[in-house]
Parts: C-alpha cells; sequence; structure tokens
C-alpha cells in the first residue's frame, strides 16, 4: 500500500471518527436542550392541565347531578300529583256508587268551610252549590255513611247546611230491629246525638243501627244515622232519653250530597 493511500485511510477513519463523536456530543446537548421544554409540559401538565381537567369534570358532575336533582323532583311531583288525582278518583266512584243505591236524584257538591256565616247558629258548612243548580232550603244533605244535615240558606252559587250536631236540625229516627221505639233526634255543640222522646220501652241491642224514620215528610226513611250507644232514665219517670254515636265524622266531610228537587 502507497502512502497516499494511507493517508486517504486515515482521514477517513478520522472523519468518522469525528461524525461519531459529535453525533454522541449533540445528541446529548439536544436530551439537555430538551430537558426545561419537557420538565415545563410535565410540571404543567400535573399542576395546571390536571386540575383544570378535574375542575371541568367536578363542573360537568355537579351539573349533571343538578339535571338529575331536578327530574327526580319533578318525577316526585308527578307521581305525587297522581296520587292526588287516584285518590280523588277513588273517592268520586264512592260517591257515584253510593248515589245509586239512594231514590230520587241526588247531586254531588263540594265542602268549601266549616263555620257558617256570623249570624250562624250551630255547626254549619258551606258548599259549592247553590240555587243556580237547583238547591233550595230544607233540601236533605248526605255522604255515604249517612245524614249530615238540611239546607239552610242558599245564594246563587252557595248553600249553608246545618250538621246534625248543631242542634237546629231535628229529625224523627228509629232504632232497627226495635219495632215502635222512635224519638226525635238532635244535637249538642258538643258533637253529641241524642234521641229524646222516645216511644216504647223494648230493650236496645248495644251498637244497634239508628235510622231515619221517614215520619214528618223532610228526611226519605232509612237514611244511616248513627249507632245505639247507652240510655239515659230521667229520675222524675219522663220517658228515656238515647245517646247516639254518629255514622259521618262530620269535622272530615269533604263531598256531599244534596237531594234535588224537580
Amino acid at each position: 500500500m502507497d502512502k497516499k493511500n494511507t493517508s486517504f485511510n486515515i482521514a477517513t477513519v478520522a472523519i468518522v471518527a469525528a461524525l461519531v463523536v459529535s453525533t454522541i456530543a449533540f445528541k446529548g446537548v439536544a436530551i439537555e436542550s430538551a430537558y426545561p421544554f419537557e420538565r415545563a409540559a410535565k410540571v404543567f401538565s400535573r399542576c395546571v392541565w390536571r386540575p383544570l381537567t378535574g375542575l371541568w369534570d367536578g363542573v360537568a358532575a355537579r351539573a349533571e347531578n343538578e339535571r338529575l336533582r331536578r327530574e327526580v323532583e319533578s318525577l316526585s311531583m308527578v307521581l305525587a300529583d297522581n296520587a292526588a288525582l287516584y285518590a280523588e278518583n277513588d273517592s268520586l266512584r264512592s260517591l257515584l256508587g253510593y248515589r245509586e243505591k239512594l231514590r230520587g236524584r241526588w247531586m254531588a257538591a263540594k265542602v268549601l268551610s266549616f263555620g257558617g256565616g256570623a249570624g250562624a247558629t250551630g255547626r254549619m258548612a258551606r258548599i259549592d252549590k247553590g240555587s243556580s243548580s237547583g238547591i233550595v232550603k230544607g233540601a236533605v244533605v248526605c255522604v255515604p255513611e249517612g245524614l249530615v244535615g238540611k239546607v239552610v240558606d242558599v245564594t246563587a252559587h252557595t248553600a249553608e247546611i246545618a250538621l246534625l250536631p248543631g242542634g237546629s236540625v231535628k229529625v224523627s229516627c228509629e232504632i232497627e230491629g226495635c219495632r215502635g221505639v222512635l224519638g226525635i233526634l238532635s244535637g249538642g255543640t258538643d258533637g253529641s246525638l241524642v234521641i229524646d222522646h222516645v216511644s216504647g220501652d223494648a230493650a236496645i241491642a248495644p251498637r244497634s243501627r239508628v235510622v231515619t224514620s221517614g215520619k214528618g215528610g223532610v228526611f226519605p226513611k232509612g237514611l244511616v244515622v248513627g249507632s245505639f250507644i247507652e240510655e239515659i232514665r230521667p229520675a222524675n219517670g219522663a220517658p228515656r232519653s238515647l245517646r247516639i254515636e254518629p255514622a259521618v265524622a262530620f269535622s272530615e266531610i269533604e263531598d256531599v250530597f244534596v237531594r234535588h228537587e224537580e
């Protein structure tokens, strides 16, 4: 090998070695140069981007939870409304079924309030039907449980009902199963019912049902009034009185039937 070729080979090796060394050195420099940016990106991702992403996810989750909460509340209101409608429908079905059992024409009405006007005596209730619907004074008022009272005052769209316990309504009554035992039922302000002027002396079984006798022409025969509780015998020998438990929970009445005369 001549001297010229040897020099060329040495130069080639030197160049290759220089390239390798420079590549290694440049790679280290490049890595070191990129380090601050990579570290900054990592810190930004960990300390800024992730919290922001989590915050956004939390806001979105809270918004979704709020939307779901509103939907649940809305559904709860719908369910409550449906339950109220079902209860009202059951009540109306009961009332309509009872009306079919009554003889004559009966009109359903809703109770607006209790107490009556300033000049009212006894216990009163006001209903949402009046003369424009054909309601007249003296009309009989019932519920499925029994007799409520009678109409004592009427306006175009309302009517005042005197309730049995108020004492202003007198009803001829009889005891079922006791032939000839009749009397006049009246009420006290304490909510009690008493039958006075009782005819006949037959023994009365406890809880015997008391119904209207139909005498006097005001109240139809057979309307339930209550149940016999006890008898009261005056010391002076006067006719006995009978204490009656009302069939109707008067303070809980919501709907009534009023006898409608043509």
